[in-house]
């Protein structure tokens, strides 16, 4: 999670995104020191998260202590599946965990200083995915891992959902969706708990979450 100077009144704040890349829509948002905004972002794709040059291949960040588990796997909530995830010139082994998926609401979100615009909010209902990442590399992390948030939650007809992309300045207090970033120093079988939002229509109802892996590979999935 990236620090920035605020150029108000010469306050720090901290920039906090939910999600790998932060869509130019958000940009002309502008939040002031101790506001939250959203807005919405496409459901993750299958494109690679390759982001090293092809002169510098990436390299594992450390061994790995668990197998991987096989693309196009069917999973229940509460199961791990242990996949790659490379940020910059680096490739870390992590289980990925989907715990549970809640029904919200955007007065519960704006209880807690989210601004939404309403051309986002329209017609949607907000749904809570939270899921927990395990190291499963020999050793501690000596840096921070972007959390590799690349899951969709389906619903009952097959259809994927938006993502609302979080820019917390001063943080977003949502106790029931916890949004946090990976931490600095994160040890070896250290489980790490977080949280999306998702957005579906009106009506559907949840029926799968899906985790989006680079090209080439399916996707994986979690039913309840």
């Amino acid at each position: 999670m990236p620090t920035i100077a605020s150029p108000r009144r010469g306050a720090t704040a901290v920039l906090a995104v939910a999600a790998l890349a932060l869509p130019m829509t958000t940009a002309c948002a502008r939040p002031q020191v101790g506001e939250a905004v959203a807005a919405a972002g496409p459901p993750p794709t299958t494109s690679s998260s390759r982001t090293a040059s092809p002169s510098t291949p990436a390299e594992p960040a450390g061994k790995a202590t668990k197998p991987l588990t096989e693309p196009g796997t069917t999973l229940k909530y509460g199961q791990e599946a242990v996949i790659e995830h490379e940020t910059g010139s680096k490739i870390y082994t992590v289980g990925v965990v989907p715990v549970k998926v809640e029904k919200g609401n955007f007065q519960e979100l704006a209880g807690a200083g989210l601004k939404i615009e309403e051309k986002t909010s329209a017609g949607k209902v907000p749904y809570y995915l939270t899921y927990k990442l395990v190291n499963r590399m020999e050793g501690a992390l000596t840096s921070t891992m972007t959390t590799p948030s690349r899951f969709s939650v389906v619903d009952k007809t097959n259809k994927p959902g938006g993502r609302l992309i979080v820019i917390a300045i001063g943080g977003l207090k949502l106790d029931s969706c916890p949004i946090k970033s990976v931490p600095s120093g994160w040890s070896a079988d250290q489980e790490h708990t977080s949280c999306d939002i998702h957005l579906l229509p009106e009506g559907a109802e949840p029926g799968s979450v899906v985790y989006r892996q680079a090209i080439g590979k399916s996707p994986i999935t979690w039913t309840p």
